[in-house]
């Protein structure tokens, strides 16, 4: 193989069996070491040029296999094995819903009973005007009954001239589009603001003032159009200003409470001026006019099932004018799932009373208006009746399951009707396997990426033994080999010179060693490899105890001492 300069001094044979970080190191022969281990810098010295070209060629082919190798750095999959084992178990069938569901905190909430007019027809305008001279202002109300069906209807001064409460001869006739005579209002002596009704059900009255023959105005009467409350309007106001609340609602001069605070009422207020002052009190209630609907809605300010709405002490009718009187309250939730609300309050366990639910002989007692559903699976859980009681991720379905796998599971209602409300029933169920879940994840190395590095590092020692084998570069040579063998065996005791790695890679440095670096068998090397992929890795890579591995380390020696050779040949005149 080589002629090692300065040969150590030996003594007798023996064998040290040892481990050193990554490397199982055997030692055949032991040497007084003269030297440090670490690599020393390489000296190039002048030496045959044939001899120079092979170790270049050497140390080229060496290196560039390196960059192969560095490629092949092991991987490994990972792939979980599950051992699933089923126990006795009842479940709520696939399918089942519950109408369980997931709830946003809201505030209690109270309207109106009903629209705040609900005639079923209506006319326009309430506050009409003669076309000529007269000056009495007429103003139209009641309750159209519809019978004129929806068309215009003229009124008409008829009979000759006069003063409103002194016009003896004075009339208004009523006509409807095709000119019948429908009413023959006689005015006479009538005072002023006397209300005169027609038989349709609407009203005329007069203001003080003159009435001119064969002046007229118009009123459009809807039989199917209803009446329309208008929330800006003064209750006060008269005419076109009518706020047109439901007829007989009226509101006055007074005030009411709402959760306490007094709501002061004038007779000039409107809806609108009302409904502010509540939300601007100390109630803790938004007031608001629901124009769609034509409702008043008061919702309370802060959201739970606890804060609440009251009305009373009403004496301006605002509140029957705004049909809250008697409204029913709409309370508000907490926020929360329907699994944590008592049972009671779930349509879909309404039919459910109040009882115990048997499972395993243990009794779980349970009141519907207090209990809920969670808390009753959470009391099973809980108990000493050796089952778990869950409910899905889902919400809508329950397992009952025996904890221990070889026992039966029993449940029984009671009569009280709740396992019929979860999908099940009263009944003994057996375990179909034993219960046992469990789940492992093993590390594996790919068969043939550990028989492809195998191949690779059967390929490396040849190439590094090939190093080793140009006898006559001279010194250079010598050097050369020394750092590689620093390499290799760095950090390792000084006086061992042989070292066979876990992964069936050994390396020898001995004089009369034949290769300075051997390699198992394929099948054996790549058996290795795959048990001891993480060594592998560490002894050719690095890792974060050690910074680099060989490869690392020899391409960065090998590759200054190619520079190095090609500076020396060109010195003597050898083209690269």
């Amino acid at each position: 193989m080589r002629n090692a300069a300065n040969p150590p001094h030996r003594i007798a044979s023996r064998e040290v069996s040892r481990l050193y970080g990554l490397i199982s190191i055997r030692s055949e022969s032991i040497r007084f070491a003269t030297s440090p281990r670490a690599a020393a810098p390489i000296t190039p010295s002048a030496g045959p040029t044939t001899d120079l070209t092979g170790l270049r060629e050497d140390v080229a082919r060496l290196s560039d296999f390196l960059g192969t190798l560095d490629r092949l750095q092991i991987r490994k999959q990972s792939e979980t094995r599950t051992e699933t084992v089923i126990g006795a178990a009842a479940q709520s069938p696939l399918g089942t819903n519950l109408g369980l569901q997931d709830r946003q905190a809201s505030a209690a909430r109270l309207e109106s009973t009903t629209q705040l007019n609900t005639t079923p027809t209506s006319y326009t305008p309430f506050g009409p005007s003669f076309n000529g001279a007269s000056t009495a202002l007429p103003t139209i109300g009641g309750v159209y009954n519809g019978q004129n069906g929806s068309q215009t209807l003229t009124f008409r001064v008829a009979g000759g001239n006069g003063t409103v409460g002194s016009a003896l001869f004075t009339r208004v006739e009523v006509r409807d589009e095709s000119n019948q005579l429908l009413d023959n209002i006689s005015i006479g002596f009538q005072p002023a603001g006397s209300v005169y009704t027609l038989q349709n059900g609407l009203t005329l009255s007069l203001s003080s003032g003159t009435l001119r023959v064969n002046n007229t105005f118009t009123v459009e009467v809807f039989a199917n159009v209803g009446s329309a409350p208008d929330p800006s309007k003064a209750f006060n106001g008269t005419r076109n200003n009518s706020p047109n609340l439901q007829p007989g609602l009226a509101v006055t001069s007074g005030s009411f409470r709402v959760n306490g605070a007094t709501i002061n009422v004038l007779a000039n207020d409107s809806i609108n001026s009302v409904l502010t002052k509540i939300t601007q009190s100390t109630a803790g209630v938004t007031a608001t006019y629901d124009a769609a609907g034509e409702r008043v809605l008061l919702t309370q300010k802060t959201e739970g099932a606890a804060p609440t709405i009251t009305l009373d002490n009403d004496t301006s009718g605002f509140l029957a004018a705004a049909k809250l009187t008697g409204a029913p309250l709409s309370p508000g939730q907490d926020a929360g799932n329907d699994a944590d609300r008592p049972l009671g309050e779930l349509a879909g366990f309404q039919g459910v009373t109040s009882g115990s639910l048997v499972v395993n002989g243990e009794e779980i007692a349970f009141n519907t208006a207090a209990d809920s559903l969670r808390s009753i699976l959470d009391r099973v859980s809980q108990s000493l009746t050796g089952a778990d009681a869950t409910l899905d991720a889902a919400g809508q379905r329950v397992q009952f399951r025996s904890r221990n796998a070889s026992a039966n599971l029993s449940l029984d209602d009671n009569g009280t009707g709740l396992l019929s409300a979860l999908g099940l029933t009263s009944a003994t169920y057996e375990p179909s396997r034993s219960e046992t879940t469990y789940r492992r994840t093993v590390s594996t190395v790919v068969p043939q990426q550990a028989r492809n590095t195998a191949v690779a590092v059967e390929r490396f020692a040849e190439l590094f033994s090939d190093l080793f084998d140009e006898e006559n570069a001279g010194s250079y040579a010598a050097q050369l080999r020394k750092s590689v063998e620093r390499v290799v065996t760095a950090g390792a005791p000084s006086d061992l010179d042989t070292f066979r790695t876990q992964l069936g890679l050994t390396f020898d440095f001995r004089g009369d060693a034949t290769q300075a670096a051997r390699a198992e068998d394929d099948d054996a090397l790549a058996s290795r490899i795959r048990k001891n992929a993480a060594q592998y890795n560490r002894l050719m890579f690095g890792d974060a105890t050690r910074s680099s591995g060989l490869v690392d380390d020899l391409r960065t020696l090998l590759e200054k001492a190619e520079a190095d050779l090609n500076r020396q040949m060109v010195g003597l005149g050898v083209k690269g």
